[in-house]
Formats: C-alpha cells, sequence, structure tokens
C-alpha cells in the first residue's frame, strides 16, 4: 500500500484497522447466516419427517414417528456436512476428496430401512 507524502502513517494505520474490523464482521455476519441456514434446514426435515411418521403411526403401520424423525434429522445433517463440512479442505489444491460419496451413503441407508419394513411387513403376513 503507498502513501502519499502528506498523509500520517497513523491515518493509514486506521484505514488497514477499519478495514480489518469490517471483513471480521462480514465474516462473522456470513457464518451466522450459514448457521441459521443449516440450522433452518435440519429444522424443516425433522418437522416433515415427523409429519410423515405421524401419518403412518396413525395408519398403524411399521416404522413410526420416532423412526421417520431420526432419519429425516440424520440425512438432513449428513447431507449439510457433505455439502459443507469439507470446504477449508477442499481449498487445498493438494487434496481431492469426493464429498458426493456421503450423500450416496445416505441414500444406501435409507434404502436399508426401507428394504427391512419391507421383509417385516412380509414376515406380519405369513404368520397371520
Amino acid at each position: 500500500m503507498r502513501r502519499r507524502m502528506s498523509e500520517k502513517p497513523e491515518e493509514s494505520m486506521g484505514m488497514l484497522q477499519f478495514f480489518c474490523v469490517s471483513l471480521q464482521h462480514d465474516i462473522i455476519f456470513f457464518s451466522l447466516m450459514m448457521t441459521l441456514e443449516f440450522i433452518l434446514r435440519i429444522f424443516v426435515a425433522a418437522v416433515l419427517g415427523g409429519l410423515i411418521g405421524l401419518e403412518r403411526e396413525y395408519r398403524e403401520k411399521a416404522a413410526g414417528l420416532r423412526t421417520h424423525f431420526l432419519v429425516a434429522l440424520g440425512s438432513a445433517l449428513f447431507m449439510i456436512i457433505s455439502a459443507h463440512g469439507f470446504d477449508g479442505i477442499l481449498k487445498d489444491p493438494n487434496m481431492r476428496l469426493d464429498v458426493s460419496r456421503i450423500a450416496a451413503q445416505v441414500v444406501s441407508g435409507i434404502g436399508f430401512i426401507g428394504a427391512g419394513t419391507i421383509i417385516f411387513q412380509k414376515k406380519m403376513l405369513c404368520v397371520d
């Protein structure tokens, strides 16, 4: 940064400090907004999963409120981690990660839960 001859060193340091403080406030604000967005996403997923679970409990089907609530909550959390959890690591040009693998495992896990529900229902039909 070039200083004019008429400018005092204290004035240029004041501008630099102002810029740093302003940048810190922007970073804190951005971090707070991202945190609120993550909390909102997790909350919406939990509510929607709970509603599906309530409907299933009302119809007396397997995998009710608790199961759907926890699956929706866990899925939302893992998807957020998959999308935003590795930002600091991925900035390194020598580091290569495939963060979509986490999302693929969420889908696989939900498939296993669905298969377990189907097998459980078939056993109930055979016993009756």
